[in-house]
């Protein structure tokens, strides 16, 4: 841009001049004032020019990305969280459409807001909890109502066993371990990434006599999302967390006591005396590379699943004869179809839309309409300056009309005016029929940030849970749709990557393409890292370090960022080498 700049182009003009009127350079501070003074003014006027062709190129390059980039790239992305929840019955299984709602608090003077928040996929939840975890240097008693733990008696210095006690109080309904499903977190992303990567190898039994069959993940009931791209990346960061038991195993939820005998030896029986309610215990056993202080920091949660931020809207509507243009309105982002379907069950073709049919004006109809509305108003003054009669009464009618239109369309300016998607259903030849449609919004970024601990009232039918849900995490992920430069970040990506990272410059296309402007710039370099087994070195890696843009996010929600981008990297990667993403 500096070759746009005003004195740039006055230097230029200068020097053009002297060459064709025979001057010498060293001589062009002997011009007339007046020549410089109309140098000076062109150019600025050409500076304008070129940074309005800077501007043009800009435009011309986004909208061309806006086009080529596919919409399920460039949609919004909804919020997510790890919940928790108890059913009232034996086994209670949660479905997509079971909607949990969160009314958060405004400020002083503004209005809480509602958040809708539904599981991504089927899930089961058992009617247990946990009541008690004991680690090698305490025994806490957790209250699941406010996600709270207390610390009973504690150590001084932590035993050699590398092992969890759990306590479960388990309903006398239950009669299998089918939903059995634990969750398991560290206060940071790093502690995660390295801790996590060792649930694999634990081992678990009943009072350390009978053993248990558990699996990774979040259970063979649970179908995975692969469908959607953007869920599918959830599921591989929340399966590293989640241990399900085998719904196989012998039952054993008769076998319940205060406390095992191994911690009675440990801590002291004189210290357990609080303990008194009958209890399933579990122990997990941690393999010997373990770290101690993984096993001080950790939090376990019973009937943990993953939520994500999206409301499901319902409505019915008569097809007509021939096209049936189905406007699909809400307040919120819209993010997916999730049914369309006639009163004999079956699905009818349709198409989805988010703009009309093609046209040479790039405006929708209802922007067209509110235009002509403020044309028709501005103009009127000339009109009626002609004196007729007929034609004011003319206007004046023209005014009614208009006002009940703007009446009934709102009084929205034409340039705010952001047509929603809409179906285009072609209507069948035998008698009309009529269509349930239903569809799922997301607020996307702005459920990003609510608080550990906030509560999930049920809304509606909710898989048998009666009681709110609590949220275990902090809810994070949400991101709006792209606009602007984000379609050249992503069209980039497209072109180089084809969803498979090959070379550095395909990693810095994804980061720059997945953080947008939360993104200031990305180093990726070749660096050591510790190897994953006890017995490995340290061993070569591709180190990626992006660096956030200053004040958008909060540190930890920066780090929730890189910890996604390091499971969407992982999954895409085809490098010889492991690639490590450093918040």
């Amino acid at each position: 841009m500096t070759n746009f700049t005003k004195e740039a182009i006055r230097d230029r003009l200068l020097r053009r001049a002297a060459m064709l009127w025979g001057y010498d350079e060293g001589e062009l501070q002997n011009f007339d004032p007046l020549v410089r003074l109309l140098m000076e003014a062109t150019a600025v006027e050409l500076e304008k020019v070129g940074h309005a062709m800077q501007d043009s190129e800009t435009r011309m390059l986004e909208q061309l990305a806006a086009l080529l980039v596919p919409d399920a790239a460039t949609r919004p992305r909804p919020a997510w969280a790890i919940a928790q929840g108890q059913p009232a019955e034996a086994l209670g299984r949660l479905v997509p459409e079971n909607q949990f709602l969160l009314k958060a608090r405004g400020g002083k003077n503004a209005a809480s807001r509602e958040f809708y928040f539904s599981p991504p996929a089927a899930v089961s939840v058992v009617n247990a909890a946990l009541h008690c975890v004991v680690t090698p240097s305490a025994i806490f008693e957790l209250n699941e109502a406010d996600n709270s733990r207390r610390p009973i008696t504690e150590l001084p210095r932590p035993s050699g066993a590398r092992c969890l006690w759990l306590g479960l109080d388990v309903a006398a309904s239950v009669e299998s371990w089918r939903g059995f499903r634990f969750y398991f977190d560290w206060p940071t992303p790093e502690q995660q990434t390295r801790f996590a990567g060792h649930l694999g190898q634990t081992t678990w039994s009943i009072l350390s006599k009978t053993p248990l069959s558990v699996h990774i993940g979040m259970g063979p009931e649970v179908p995975q999302n692969s469908s959607d791209a953007h869920l599918a990346d959830l599921d591989a960061l929340w399966e590293k967390q989640f241990i399900h038991i085998d719904e196989n195993n012998h039952w054993s939820g008769k076998a319940t006591a205060p406390y095992p005998e191994e911690v009675g030896e440990i801590f002291g029986e004189q210290k357990l005396k609080k303990l008194t309610q009958p209890l399933l215990w579990i122990r997990v056993d941690f393999p010997g590379s373990f770290p101690l202080v993984g096993l001080e920091n950790i939090t376990v949660a019973l009937n943990g699943f993953p939520v994500v931020n999206r409301q499901l809207h319902r409505f019915t509507y008569r097809l007509r004869t021939g096209l049936n243009a189905i406007m699909l309105d809400t307040d919120e982002s819209f993010w997916a179809m999730h049914s369309v379907s006639d009163q004999q069950g079956a699905t009818p073709s349709y198409q989805l839309r988010r703009r009309g049919v093609g046209r040479f004006d790039r405006r929708e109809a209802k922007e067209l309409l509110y235009q002509l509305t403020e044309l028709l108003r501005d103009e009127q003054n000339a009109f009626s300056a002609q004196g007729e009669e007929f034609l004011a009464s003319l206007l004046r009618e023209l005014n009614q009309n208009l006002a009940r239109m703007e009446q009934k369309l709102g009084t929205k300016r034409s340039a705010d005016t952001s047509p929603p998607p809409f179906l285009v259903v072609e209507s069948p030849e035998r008698q009309a029929n009529v269509l349930a449609v239903a569809f799922w919004s997301t607020q996307a970024e702005a459920a990003n940030g609510l608080p550990t601990g906030s509560r999930l009232s049920p809304y509606g039918a909710a898989g048998g849970i009666s009681s709110p849900l609590t949220l275990l995490t902090r809810s994070a992920g949400g991101r709006a749709a792209l606009e602007g430069e984000e379609h050249v970040h992503e069209l980039r990506k497209n072109l180089l990557t084809h969803d498979r990272l090959l070379t550095l410059e395909d990693l810095r296309a994804y980061c720059y393409a997945e953080l947008g402007d939360l993104l200031r710039k990305v180093e990726v370099t070749t660096a050591f890292m510790p190897g994953a087994s006890v017995k490995a070195g340290f061993e070569r890696c591709v180190l990626v370090k992006p660096y956030p843009a200053g004040g958008v996010l909060d540190p930890s929600d920066w780090r929730v960022h890189c910890q996604l981008l390091q499971t969407k990297i992982d999954r895409r990667s085809s490098l010889a080498l492991p690639i490590r993403v450093q918040p």
